[in-house]
């Protein structure tokens, strides 16, 4: 397949590489083209419609995903997508939108999309309810260059490694697992993990 995908291909701020160029480079290894479209590039070039390097003038695709960016504040990113690849546009979101209630900037997108793609099972229904289609799938991603060990000589049972955050179930879910697997923290935010309930310093290890 050809696959269009609109995203951020930075190194963020603590130098980890993003989710985005991950995903794409699994998708890669699977024989299918990535088109790496920077997610700023394509959002002047919807605004001004002027022609920028990394977006393609031939985008006629199989399937597109866009990432959420907050800088994509209503619909036409991804109908603009939609029309000119001529396949459908799927919403990759891997944060938890609920704050106070979701904003309208995602929302509008969401809607727009032809598949809305992430965690929040318990959002479904109101993400239906304001028209969108929702999907649970979880997109957390793992550094390819971590090793997958075949050997059976195992150093932990269960590891997390992802960052301190405060929202969805995050922290409650790895507290129930902990209970009955002792759970290490590999984490660039390990210092957070010391601020929490003291329950959570037995699986607090620093990367």
């Amino acid at each position: 397949m050809i696959v269009n995908f609109v995203a951020n291909y930075q190194t963020g701020y603590v130098g980890e590489i993003s989710d985005e160029t991950h995903l794409a480079r699994e998708i890669e290894a699977l024989g299918h083209t990535v088109r790496r479209i920077p997610r700023d590039e394509w959002r002047e070039h919807i605004l001004d419609g002027q022609p920028y390097k990394n977006v393609p003038v031939q985008l006629k695709a199989d399937i597109n995903i866009i990432a959420k960016w907050h800088h994509f504040y209503d619909g036409r990113f991804i109908k603009e997508l939609r029309l000119r690849s001529e396949a459908p546009v799927f919403y990759w979101v891997w944060d938890y939108m609920y704050d106070q209630g979701i904003p309208p900037w995602h929302m509008a997108m969401a809607v727009e999309a032809d598949l809305y793609l992430s965690g929040e099972g318990g959002l479904a229904e109101e993400y239906k309810r304001q028209g969108a289609r929702p999907y649970y799938f979880q997109f957390d991603v793992c550094d390819g260059e971590i090793a997958r060990s075949t050997s059976g000589m195992l150093e932990h049972d269960v590891v997390f490694l992802g960052s301190y955050l405060g929202q969805g179930d995050r922290l409650e879910m790895l507290e129930k697992i902990n209970k009955s697997f002792p759970i290490k923290v590999f984490s660039w935010n390990h210092e957070e993990w010391k601020k929490i309930d003291k329950n959570y310093i037995n699986f607090y290890v620093k990367k």
